[in-house]
């Protein structure tokens, strides 16, 4: 295919045209056609040529076929275009056109907020919540540094508010608003500020924010969680051997979708959360102390990604909007295995399940589920015997056995 047409995909920076690189400067002022969001194109309206105002890649590419007489578009994009930018889909989008697609860098945010900070940003965690989801403060609480593009001052007020309820108020935010923004080019010119959460939710700002958070003492979190740091009342929890087989059965990746059936204390999402800030957790859970101990536990391990939903399971499933699940831990059925199984197969055949069981009726129940929906089945016992002193001696004393089947749909 003969590509005699040049689309340039141009990274503007944060707004301010004397932040572009000298090469951009150039195919701007060269061009026949520019397309961008509103507030891209308003910095370059002394230049004659056709304008398309759209962000949309698929409009974008339908414009330029229908267009006659032009050798060169611009596609004019916020910030950096391989950061978190449009040019992305604009050149999958534009695979199959007859035009040459060139990506030219910009200034962005990041970049620009950590040099007015006199900040090294290599270490950071970089994050957007622009049209995503993010558990930031798993992220603040497990790095040192934290970066994150914002949606505006009302997100910049939940989160600090979100920190100040996990205990971390030792963070400091440094936002930067309007960036690169000489007074009188917009509303409000450049301005960049820092505090703790407390001292910045109750500052004012408009939707051209991005910040960085420092965190003073990062946790991140990969070894055991013992027994004893979960708050635990007298609900009964799945203890530390049998969590950490039972995890690494379930084989998760970053972002999972998880369901904790049973989820009792809460310790197998609270651990899979801490450890996985990216994975969506949902605890299902019908003892309202367990509810309780649940929350309190999430409090305290900062785990903001675990959602805990109170019911009966079976309900739930068949009722609610929650996610579909890639991956589910059944720590208790109340006796619907089978019924909760077959919905959740359903719903991902490609599902990855893990149950535990202790008595011998919930074995059965699970083995017999198994063979009638014809599933893949593994299975682990456990027997688990831990030192304990008694006067001069050390004894080990046994915990019950416990069964932990890993089941998948059998291959066809």
């Amino acid at each position: 295919m003969e590509r005699n047409k040049l689309v340039y995909l141009i990274g503007i920076g944060m707004g301010d045209p004397h932040h572009l690189i000298s090469c951009a400067e150039q195919r701007i002022a060269q061009a026949d056609i520019y397309i961008g969001a509103k507030r891209m194109l308003e910095p370059f309206e002394i230049y004659q040529g056709r304008r398309l105002v759209s962000y949309k890649p698929k409009e974008m590419k339908e414009y330029l076929l229908q267009e006659q007489e032009w050798n060169s578009a611009v596609v004019l994009l916020s910030g950096d275009s391989g950061f978190f930018s449009g040019a992305k889909g604009i050149l999958e989008e534009f695979a199959d056109t007859p035009y040459e697609v060139q990506c030219i860098p910009g200034i962005s945010s990041l970049s620009y907020l950590s040099a007015k900070l006199g900040m090294n940003w290599e270490d950071m965690y970089i994050a957007s919540t622009h049209g995503r989801k993010e558990n930031l403060i798993g992220r603040i609480a497990q790095n040192e540094r934290t970066f994150a593009l914002l949606g505006g001052g009302r997100q910049l007020k939940e989160l600090c508010e979100k920190l100040q309820y996990y205990g971390m108020n030792e963070v400091r935010l440094f936002v930067g608003e309007n960036l690169s923004y000489a007074a009188g080019t917009i509303e409000e010119s450049e301005r960049i500020i820092q505090g703790s959460p407390a001292e910045m939710k109750n500052q004012s700002f408009g939707n051209l924010i991005c910040m960085i958070a420092e965190n003073p003492a990062p946790q991140k979190r990969m070894g055991e969680f013992k027994d004893e740091e979960f708050i635990r009342g007298k609900v009964p929890m799945t203890k530390c051997e049998v969590r950490t087989v039972s995890i690494a059965k379930l084989d998760l990746q970053e972002n999972s979708v998880f369901y904790d059936i049973g989820a009792g204390t809460g310790s197998v999402s609270i651990e899979i959360a801490a450890k996985y800030p990216g994975i969506k957790v949902y605890a299902i859970e019908k003892n309202e102390e367990a509810v309780s101990l649940i929350q309190e536990n999430k409090q305290k391990f900062c785990t903001d990604n675990v959602e805990i939903i109170s019911g009966e399971a079976l309900e739930i499933l068949h009722n609610s909007q929650l996610d579909t699940p890639t991956h589910v831990f059944v720590g208790g059925s109340g006796g619907n295995f089978k019924e909760m199984a077959q919905w959740l197969f359903t719903q991902n055949p490609k599902l990855h399940m893990v149950a535990n069981a202790v008595s011998l009726n919930s074995i059965a129940e699970i083995y017999k589920t198994v063979e009638e929906l014809q599933l893949q089945l593994e299975v682990v016992s456990m027997n688990v015997s831990k030192s304990k002193k008694m006067g001069g001696y050390h004894m080990m004393m046994a915990n019950n056995p416990v069964y932990i089947f890993t089941i998948k749909a059998a291959d066809r």
